[in-house]
């Protein structure tokens, strides 16, 4: 049986903005990676990358970054991972295909699209 949608007051079809990213798949099985990889805004507070560097030298594989350091207002230091900065889609896609420990350390994530992104990187779809 047929279901109609339930309307949400104020809210039309044609009025909600939906994402939509072509990620990058890579072409062939990646030699899997002992790492920690991290991807995003690092300048980023809320995005808490300081609180995985803090312990990155304790950790028992190198902690890899990428993303943009700089910010309208912060600037992001590591102390102990290994910074890329801001790669092309396919870098960070074929990095993620080789299957390394994600982390996504953010306080608070609206969405979560990395950790989405990670996954399929890792799938290979």
């Amino acid at each position: 049986s047929s279901q109609k949608a339930r309307a949400v007051p104020g809210v039309t079809t044609n009025e909600t903005p939906m994402v939509a990213r072509k990620v990058p798949v890579a072409t062939a099985a990646a030699e899997p990676q002992d790492a920690i990889v991290g991807c995003g805004r690092l300048w980023d507070q809320g995005k808490n990358y300081a609180l995985i560097d803090a312990v990155a030298d304790r950790l028992p594989m190198p902690l890899h970054l990428f993303g943009p350091v700089a910010g309208p207002k912060d600037h992001f230091r590591a102390r102990h991972a290994r910074l890329h900065g801001e790669v092309s889609s396919r870098t960070m896609t074929e990095a993620l295909a080789r299957r390394p420990v994600f982390v996504a350390p953010s306080l608070y994530e609206p969405f979560g699209l990395a950790v989405l992104e990670a996954a399929q990187a890792a799938l290979g779809e």
